[in-house]
C-alpha cells in the first residue's frame, strides 16, 4: 500500500503494515516513530488508546518527532472525510461551511467539541 496523504485515521490493518513494513526507529511518549524504508520518510504512529483518535502522520524533514503540532492536518482529515454541506457552521460569527451531519465547521467541531472522525 502507497502512503500519498500526509496523515491517516489508523486502522488495525494500517498499523500491521506500519509495524511490518517499515523500519522501527524510536519510542516516545505516545508514539512511536518509524521510517519507510521505500521512501526514506518517517511516520509518527499512536500508541493505541481507545479514548483516543489514533492517526499514522508524516513527518516533515528537519522537524522535531515529539513536538510536531498535528492539530491542522487533524482538522483537514476531519473536512475530508467527513465533508462538507452548504450551511454555514452555528458557531458565532463563524462563515465556514459545516460538516455533514452536524452543523459545525471542521475547526470548530475538532477545537469545541472534539469530534475527531
Amino acid at each position: 500500500m502507497k502512503l500519498n496523504n500526509s496523515i491517516y485515521y489508523l486502522s488495525s490493518e494500517l498499523r500491521q503494515m506500519v509495524e511490518r513494513d517499515f523500519d522501527f526507529v524510536k519510542d516516545i511518549s505516545w508514539f512511536k516513530i518509524f521510517k519507510d524504508p521505500t521512501t526514506d520518510e518517517h511516520w509518527r504512529l499512536s500508541t493505541p488508546d481507545k479514548f483516543q483518535t489514533d492517526y499514522l502522520v508524516k513527518i516533515p524533514k528537519n522537524t522535531n518527532w515529539e513536538n510536531f503540532d498535528t492539530k491542522d492536518l487533524e482538522i483537514d482529515l476531519l473536512k475530508q472525510t467527513r465533508g462538507e454541506t452548504e450551511s454555514l457552521c452555528i458557531w458565532n460569527s463563524c462563515d465556514k461551511k459545516a460538516l455533514n451531519g452536524i452543523v459545525y465547521c471542521a475547526f470548530h467541531a475538532y477545537t469545541e467539541i472534539n469530534i475527531r472522525e
